[in-house]
């Protein structure tokens, strides 16, 4: 019997430093999207580092909607929430440099959930 000696290992990009977060916005020119969804935490908007974001994407260009109805401890529902939103507002994907894993269950649900609802009967 063959064996697959082959593997992959795969790292999220991770920036540290001071002003990394306002670089959101140029991150977003330069993954070319015109319009997105920004998921984030409630209890960060008002707080510093939520506000170097919203400036970061007011002063970029890009079109976004936030999207803050998240929990610690996501559940299918919120991520169905999510997806709910994301489909209805038409939002580009994220199709690169995708750092969070939450970003990519949800372009999952987004892409698979009419198929789920079929498969399902939801």
């Amino acid at each position: 019997m063959e064996k697959d000696t082959a593997f992959q290992m795969a790292a999220s990009n991770i920036r540290f430093g001071q002003g990394t977060t306002s670089e959101i916005g140029m991150d977003l020119v330069d993954m070319q999207l015109s319009r997105t969804l920004v998921v984030v935490d409630p209890a960060l908007l008002s707080l510093p580092v939520g506000e170097r974001v919203i400036e970061s994407l007011d002063g970029s260009g890009v079109g976004y909607d936030i999207f803050s109805e998240v929990s610690v401890e996501p559940t299918d529902s919120s991520f169905r929430r999510a997806a709910e939103v994301a489909v209805e507002g038409a939002y580009e994907p994220l199709r690169s440099r995708c750092d969070l894993d939450l970003l990519l269950a949800e372009d999952l649900l987004i892409r698979t959930w009419s198929e789920a609802c079929h498969l399902f009967a939801i």
